[in-house]
């Protein structure tokens, strides 16, 4: 049912973790939307991925947190870019 479900969408959004190596089920020419940390070096292993599966990749950055605490983002971010993917 997993693999169906991320085979069939057309983006996956989510924040960065272990819950985005789904991503190799997608199919080609899908997007992934992942937020990341609001500081720190950006781990990369979600965009390689993506670009080796043919999906198209996009990031956005929380306003505030890390992995120790709850990430905020801003939603109108998001939003704008959900509608240019």
């Amino acid at each position: 049912e997993m693999i169906k479900m991320h085979y069939s969408a057309d983006i996956l959004l989510g924040p960065h973790g272990a819950g985005l190596s789904n991503t190799v089920f997608m199919r080609q020419n899908a997007s992934l939307l992942e937020i990341m940390y609001a500081s720190g070096r950006p781990n990369q292993c979600h965009r390689v991925t993506a670009k080796r599966l043919n999906i198209r990749y996009h990031r956005v950055h929380a306003v505030v947190g890390d992995l120790q605490s709850a990430m905020v983002v801003n939603v109108t971010q998001v939003v704008l870019k959900l509608k240019h993917l």
